[in-house]
């Protein structure tokens, strides 16, 4: 400020001494000085009065506003390294997990192929008895069926050696008591 007052002074000394020549000591207009430095410094305090309260209040909220900004970031930053630190206690633990994964698989793997073996087995088992009950059936059908054939084939031969030596009488008693025979074997 003191600088400007000078350089105020000068310049109006400056203009007085172009008026009077170029001989002569340069004028400085003392009581115009002491007016202008009176109003400028009445100005500055006036403006000082003026702005003093909304800059300091101004200033005072940037303050408080960089403060809360750091605060936050501060608590981000602690935030972030816990995360961090959880992350990296977790990837630490990762391989561990993946072991034991892989062995539960394998144990499991292990498991299901017993519990198919024995499925397998049971399996094989159930199909060799239905097989030896379905042999055994048709054995008993194949022999009924071969002994009903036996059975018709006797009749019919003792039928044409009867009807070749016996008598017509002889042959409706032979046939009588034959069927007589059959009819208690069938039952």
């Amino acid at each position: 400020m003191l600088w400007f007052l000078i350089s105020m002074a000068l310049a109006a000394g400056g203009g007085a001494s172009e008026e009077h020549g170029s001989g002569e000591a340069p004028h400085v207009p003392m009581q115009e000085l002491a007016v202008k430095s009176t109003s400028l410094i009445l100005f500055g305090g006036i403006l000082f009065a003026i702005a003093r309260r909304p800059v300091k209040d101004a200033l005072a909220n940037r303050a408080a506003g960089i403060r809360k900004s750091i605060d936050e970031a501060t608590t981000l930053r602690a935030e972030s390294q816990r995360r961090y630190a959880e992350v990296e206690a977790r990837l630490a633990g990762l391989d561990q997990k993946i072991q034991e994964m892989r062995a539960t698989a394998v144990w499991e793997a292990d498991q299901e192929a017993v519990r198919l073996r024995e499925k397998a087995a049971s399996d094989a088992k159930r199909m060799e008895d239905v097989a030896g009950r379905t042999i055994r059936e048709e054995t008993e059908r194949a022999r009924r069926s071969l002994r009903d054939e036996a059975i018709r084939l006797s009749v019919g031969l003792a039928r044409q050696k009867a009807a070749d030596a016996l008598m017509v009488d002889d042959q409706r008693r032979f046939a009588r008591e034959f069927l007589d025979v059959i009819g208690k074997e069938v039952r």
